[in-house]
């Protein structure tokens, strides 16, 4: 053991290691404390904001952040200066001009202590992409020769990856940004959304953004908001289950309510067959999520494509009773709801599978029903 001698007097040793003591104590509470000062000192983005974004066309555009409370946020973009303040708990919101189609483009976004620079930026189209594993799967080899020449610079995908939460969030955790299809990146898209993409860009040349928010196996009800489950009040004291998806709420809440905020052309829905089994309550249950996500999305007219589903049950030369058939017909009743359409595919599966791998038949019929409802509008 090492023994160090001060010089001066004993109280003066003593006060010096008080002071000491203390200077560190200051030191350490400040290594501690720095970050989270730093980060409610300088702007910050939702995920959503970042290189390659493509924005909704023709509509006041929101974007919105976290800055220190009080702080004054400037956004350039296109030439034009947006300004804002942030809230005394640090939230800012605004939105920018309506703007036509085209890019690229670069946007900034200052505040007192940082500035944040958006490149690459599309203004085209918006579509959010979900339901569960046969929405969720990728473009593989069976598509090779689609794979091969697939770059183009006007089709992107923002991947949300899989999460769940029990309270509402504000920001989505996981997520692969803002992707430019092309052979590299193919194999990470949902392959139903990016032939639905490649066939909307084919005929108007607009560019086409997915936001690509699914998970496999899930329900219905996993994927809306409290609110939205008001009719349903047993899903409010349902056990909860080991299987994350199968819980009500908690996909909504991590998945979908951070992007609600999110200026979309409209949603593409595939998604059922977990549902089979409540096939009669899917009449009711299905059309109450499409009015949730439009009230989400403040958009009571939103138009929401779904894809009804295929078959994959074995065939039988009997009639008998089947829940898939039930629950096709629970889908096609959504229809009755306006600014709905729905995508037929019953025979685009040509190995009876739960999860087909035809899926280019599928985009370009979602396609169709876009073209009809939103597309042919402008």
């Amino acid at each position: 053991m090492v023994s160090i001698k001060l010089p001066g007097n004993k109280d003066n040793n003593r006060n010096m290691l008080t002071n000491n003591r203390r200077f560190y104590k200051w030191l350490a509470l400040v290594f501690i404390m720095g970050p989270f000062f730093c980060a409610h000192a300088t702007i910050k983005l939702p995920a959503l904001f970042r290189d390659s974004m493509i924005l909704q066309r023709d509509v006041k555009v929101p974007i919105w952040g976290w800055a220190a409370p009080n702080e004054k946020i400037q956004i350039e973009f296109k030439g034009k200066v947006f300004a804002t303040t942030a809230g005394t708990d640090g939230k800012w919101y605004t939105k920018l001009k309506a703007c036509h189609w085209g890019g690229p483009f670069e946007m900034s976004i200052k505040g007192d202590h940082n500035e944040i620079i958006l490149k690459n930026i599309l203004i085209g189209d918006v579509f959010i992409c979900s339901g569960q594993s046969n929405m969720e799967k990728t473009v593989d080899d069976f598509y090779a020769a689609d794979i091969a020449v697939s770059a183009n610079d006007y089709i992107r995908q923002f991947k949300v990856m899989r999460q769940d939460a029990d309270t509402v969030l504000e920001d989505i955790r996981a997520f692969s940004g803002w992707k430019v299809a092309s052979p590299a990146t193919l194999k990470s898209f949902t392959a139903a959304g990016y032939f639905f993409a490649k066939d909307l860009y084919a005929k108007y040349g607009i560019p086409i953004g997915i936001i690509n928010t699914s998970y496999g196996a899930a329900v219905a009800e996993a994927w809306m908001s409290h609110e939205g489950l008001a009719d349903f009040p047993a899903f409010y004291t349902q056990a909860k289950s080991k299987t994350v998806q199968s819980n009500p709420m908690v996909l909504y809440n991590a998945m979908l309510a951070p992007l609600t905020k999110y200026a979309v052309k409209g949603i593409l829905w595939y998604q059922g067959e977990f549902n089979k089994s409540r096939a009669y309550q899917y009449r009711t249950l299905f059309p109450a999520l499409i009015r949730d996500w439009r009230q989400k999305f403040n958009q009571d007219n939103l138009p929401f494509i779904f894809v009804q589903l295929p078959n994959y049950d074995p065939v039988t030369d009997v009639p008998k009773e089947s829940a898939i058939a039930e629950l096709r017909e629970a889908q096609a009743m959504a229809l009755s709801l306006p600014n709905t359409a729905m995508a037929v595919t019953i025979e685009t599966n040509s190995n009876t599978d739960l999860h087909p791998k035809e899926k280019k038949p599928v985009g370009t019929r979602l396609s169709l029903a876009a073209q009809k409802l939103s597309m042919e509008k402008k």
